[in-house]
């Protein structure tokens, strides 16, 4: 008994010394009953004075030090099994590995420690389920987990311990609920089925005391297809990371109008949010007036260097709160940003945590106009790694969609859309909690509980999900299934308002990217 808990076996891998105290609770151990199962090699060198920890553990294995290193340096190759009483070697000459000593320990354990469980799937699904097993009293505690996003049907394996058929219970850890199931014996086993959504755990219990079983409770239908009203509880985001960028070497740029709207960049060459010298790599010796004829690849750049960035969109309105974010680290070098050919003062960006501890925010107010708005940066470049390295954001309450070919523009945001769908919504860079919300007619259940799924809809996402009845929250999904327990009293007679609540993560804003289940690719949102 270890911190009481209750160990039957130790597991030592190969050692060449072992400390005073190990080795006396080792000792203990097997004079107790323990069972020790040693892996190639025990110890062969004494790292304290005092009694020879080499010679004690020579009495008990009746192994000499000098054998056991020839042995594990290949002096006799494959896996010899030698039993000692309750303490077990498993002789391999050379690596473990290779000479099959892992498969000999597992084969061995069993045999000393038969399994309390076993567990069968389909072969996709050979690795999927992670598990745990607690002994609790007289009951029998196994918790397993789906750590995939497969969907597959199970059957486990639960060993009888002496009872001829266990009783079996599968217990929801978020309600406490407790279902009996039925058992088939197989060999020593009682076999259940079991379904596993994916990343879905699940707790069975073996000899807990049998309940009057519940009678089944009844599921109520919400169809979720159509247009429900929906409400940011954040404000939504337009990530700019996409730029129209050219040299000044005559530092002439202001003077010839960079900054404002009506220059013409498109003979600019476009690059991403990078250290300039990834941006060069973009560039064609048209596009920027700098020697490519050297031997090295790309243009040579004499430092320092003025550059200039330029971004449009398009704004259909103006929100009320329209704020221009970046990061402290987003440029590089000392830079002016313009908007509109007006320059935004330095001390007008604020500390503001948006998405992060080094937001800086400048709210635009009037600045931005119905129409074509245009940013424009200027940075003195004094190392390669300068440059504009970070996307900008806009946020404030708003829709994004595409303008002509590359461009996005901002609008009013619809009110209505599909549920759990960001991108048909206009919201493809949005983080936060989405609410859904429809008036519906739902037939009030007989029974006290209820029953609503809606593992279809959310099949393909990666949001926490929250469901709510008349303002009664019926819990949060983190994960499939998407199922929930709710009250038959919270329904009432007539229209019954019902709330979806979507929250997602950082990771559309951050990197313009989404995961797509179907193919198993990481995919650029849809604007």
């Amino acid at each position: 008994v270890v911190g009481g808990v209750r160990y039957d076996a130790l597991v030592l891998p190969p050692i060449t010394n072992l400390e005073r105290e190990a080795f006396e609770a080792t000792r203990n151990f097997l004079n107790e009953d323990g069972v020790v199962v040693s892996v190639s090699l025990l110890p062969i060198e004494d790292i304290e004075e005092g009694a020879s920890i080499v010679d004690g553990v020579s009495r008990i294995s009746d192994m000499e030090a000098g054998r056991m290193i020839k042995d594990y340096l290949g002096h006799e190759l494959g896996v010899h099994l030698v039993n000692r009483g309750n303490l077990h070697l498993v002789r391999t000459g050379g690596s473990v590995v290779q000479n099959g000593g892992a498969r000999a320990l597992a084969d061995l354990l069993v045999q000393l420690q038969p399994r309390q469980m076993i567990i069968q799937t389909e072969q996709r699904a050979t690795s999927a389920i992670l598990s745990h097993h607690r002994r609790d009293g007289g009951q029998d505690i196994f918790f397993l987990v789906n750590a995939t996003g497969l969907a597959f049907d199970a059957k486990i394996g639960l060993r009888a311990q002496g009872r001829k058929k266990p009783s079996v219970q599968l217990w929801d850890v978020e309600t406490g609920e407790r279902t009996q199931l039925d058992v088939e014996t197989e060999s020593e086993y009682g076999m259940v089925p079991l379904r596993f959504e994916a990343y879905q755990s699940r707790l069975l219990v073996v000899g807990a005391e049998v309940d009057e079983p519940e009678p089944e409770l009844p599921a109520i239908e919400v169809p979720a297809k159509g247009n429900w009203r929906v409400d940011l509880e954040d404000d939504n985001a337009l990530r700019i990371d996409r730029f129209r960028m050219q040299v000044d070497l005559q530092r002439k740029g202001q003077n010839l109008g960079w900054h404002t709207t009506g220059y013409a960049d498109s003979r600019w060459v476009t690059v991403g949010a990078k250290p300039f010298s990834e941006q060069l790599k973009d560039a064609t010796p048209t596009s920027l007036p700098l020697d490519f004829n050297g031997a090295d690849p790309g243009p040579s750049v004499s430092l320092p260097i003025v550059v200039w960035y330029r971004t449009s969109f398009q704004a259909d309105v103006i929100p009320n709160k329209l704020a221009l974010v970046k990061d402290r680290g987003a440029i590089q070098g000392n830079y002016q940003i313009f908007l509109n050919g007006t320059k935004l003062p330095n001390n007008s960006f604020r500390p503001t945590f948006r998405y992060d501890q080094s937001n800086l925010t400048c709210a635009l107010g009037r600045r931005v106009t119905k129409g074509k708005n245009t940013i424009a940066v200027r940075v003195e470049v004094e190392s390669l790694d300068d440059g504009l390295i970070d996307a900008f954001y806009l946020f404030g309450k708003f829709s994004v969609r595409k303008w002509k070919t590359d461009g996005t523009r901002i609008g009013a945001l619809s009110g209505r859309g599909p549920v759990g769908d960001l991108d048909a919504n206009r919201l493809p860079y949005y983080a936060g909690t989405v609410s859904y919300t429809h008036e519906l007619a739902i037939k009030k259940p007989n029974s006290k509980r209820f029953t609503i799924e809606f593992d279809k809809l959310f099949k393909d996402t990666e949001d926490i999900v929250e469901i709510l009845i008349n303002g009664h929250s019926l819990g949060a999904r983190l994960w499939s299934p998407y199922a929930w327990v709710g009250q038959s009293s919270w329904i009432k007679a007539g229209k019954n308002r019902v709330t979806i609540r979507c929250t997602n993560t950082l990771s559309r804003q951050l990197t313009a990217l989404r995961y797509n289940h179907r193919s198993h690719r990481v995919v650029e949102v849809k604007i």
